[in-house]
């Protein structure tokens, strides 16, 4: 994921404040998670062009639900190693890359939040490559919930679930367009 903005113009943008740090994870803290959110559509698109717009989000608005925009803080790390900070419009997770090969998987450390959500995350997605030229997109979200969400889990569970059901399907939906797909 990259952001477009310089850096100087980044500090004008607001995110909500990372108060609630989580415990880094490895890509094998997908085996230990409690909990899974687990997402995936057949995008019509190559395994590259579903990998490059989900990591650069060049047009994330159109298909990552509530999203407002992305920074880049490691510019000059290679993409398996970067830090970002994404908001959304109810909040931000700063993440740091794992893994990232592109056109095949993308695994990324939460490891602050706004908002109280777990006590450790790692999203795993993967691009499938299809016999027809298509990509099986999956969207897994791996996490042990914090004490604070314990209580509301079975609330906010939905809700969260919800999002990412919805912005995996609206990148499938993004895709249809044959514009994309020679992008």
């Amino acid at each position: 994921m990259f952001d477009s903005v310089a850096p100087s113009q980044q500090r004008l943008r607001p995110a909500w404040p990372l108060v609630f740090a989580l415990t880094p994870s490895e890509p094998s803290f997908a085996g230990r998670a409690h909990r899974v959110i687990d997402n995936s559509a057949r995008v019509p698109a190559s395994p590259e062009q579903v990998y490059d717009e989900f990591t650069e989000l060049a047009h994330g608005a159109e298909w990552l639900d509530q999203f407002l925009h992305i920074d880049l803080h490691t510019p000059e790390a290679p993409p398996d190693r970067r830090i970002y900070t994404e908001t959304l419009t109810f909040m931000s997770v700063r993440f740091h890359v794992c893994e990232a090969e592109r056109g095949r998987r993308w695994v990324a450390s939460i490891d602050s939040c706004s908002l109280p959500l777990a006590a450790q995350m790692l999203q795993e997605v993967t691009f499938e490559p299809m016999d027809d030229g298509s990509t099986l997109f999956r969207w897994r979200i791996h996490y042990t919930p914090s004490r604070l969400t314990r209580p509301v889990l079975g609330t906010l569970e939905p809700l969260l679930g919800g999002l990412f059901k919805r912005s995996t399907e609206q990148l499938a939906t993004f895709f249809q367009n044959p514009q994309r797909g020679q992008a």
